[in-house]
C-alpha cells in the first residue's frame, strides 16, 4: 500500500522496550506508549520516566479494577520503536528532543511511524501498513494492553489502532472503499486483542477527511478517551 518513500530508510530498528514494575500478572495493568516524531524508545523512556511513575502512581491510588478486572497491583509499560529511522538532514528545523545534538559521527536516535505524502492537508501516511504490522506484532510478543497512551504522531497512531481492535470495526472496513484492515491486526478471524479499555491522546492529528482512512473514525470510537490540546500548538 505504502512505505517506499525515499525518506524512510530501513537501517535497524530497537526491539520493543518493556517496563516491568513488580509482577505481570491479571492484576497488573498493562500500557503501549507512542512516542513522538523523531524520537526512539530509549529516549523516550529516559525522558519520560518521571511521567511514567506519575502514571503508576495515579492508577494505583484509583485502583482501576474496572480496567483489569481485579484490584491494580501494579503498571506495566510498553515502549514500541518506530520501523522507520530518520536521516539527520530530515529533522525538523526545532530540535526538541535534541536528536541533532547527537554524535555526528553515528546514525541519531531517531524514528517516525510514518512520512507525511505532503506539507499541507490532506496529510496521508505513507509506511502506515508497516507501522501497523510492527504494532501489532509488538502485541503478539507482549501480550494485549489495557490501554493507550500516545504522543503527537504516536497519538494519531493511538487512536487508530483504538479503532482497529474495537468490535465489528473490521466489518466496517472491509464494506469501505478505503484502505483494507490491516492483515496483522486479525487472529483467527477476529481482532488480536479485546478492546482497549482507555486511549490517551496528547496533540494527536487524524486523517478525519481523508477517504483511505475513513474507517478508522466512521462509526465513532467508542473506546473512552481523553484528548489532551496544547494551546500554543498552532500545528494542531
Amino acid at each position: 500500500m505504502f512505505s517506499n518513500h525515499p525518506l524512510l530508510k530501513s537501517r535497524a530498528v530497537p526491539q520493543p522496550i518493556t517496563r516491568f514494575y513488580k509482577d505481570s500478572r491479571k492484576s497488573t495493568l498493562r500500557i503501549l506508549m507512542l512516542h513522538e516524531f523523531s524520537q526512539s524508545g530509549k529516549r523516550f523512556e529516559q525522558q519520560t520516566k518521571s511521567l511514567m511513575d506519575e502514571l503508576r502512581h495515579v492508577f494505583m491510588c484509583a485502583q482501576s479494577s474496572e480496567i483489569v478486572g481485579s484490584e491494580v497491583r501494579d503498571v506495566y509499560i510498553t515502549l514500541v520503536n518506530p520501523p522507520f529511522a530518520i536521516e539527520r538532514d530530515a529533522l525538523p528545523p526545532i530540535d526538541l528532543d535534541d536528536a541533532k545534538r547527537q554524535d555526528t559521527t553515528e546514525d541519531v536516535d531517531a524514528y517516525t511511524w510514518w512520512h507525511l505524502t505532503s506539507k499541507t492537508p490532506p496529510l496521508r501516511c505513507d509506511g502506515l501498513d508497516v507501522t501497523l504490522s510492527s504494532i501489532a506484532q509488538a502485541i503478539h510478543e507482549g501480550g494485549p494492553s489495557h490501554g493507550i497512551i500516545g504522543f503527537s504522531q504516536g497519538a494519531a497512531l493511538a487512536v487508530m489502532i483504538t479503532s482497529l481492535l474495537e468490535h465489528d470495526r473490521k466489518t466496517v472496513f472491509d464494506k469501505a472503499e478505503a484502505m483494507p484492515y490491516p492483515s496483522a491486526f486479525v487472529a483467527k478471524g477476529t481482532a488480536i486483542q479485546e478492546p482497549l479499555k482507555f486511549v490517551i491522546a496528547m496533540s494527536g492529528i487524524g486523517g478525519v477527511q481523508i477517504p483511505e482512512y475513513y474507517a478508522f473514525y466512521n462509526p465513532k470510537i467508542e473506546t473512552p478517551a481523553l484528548h489532551i490540546l496544547g494551546r500554543e500548538d498552532d500545528f494542531i
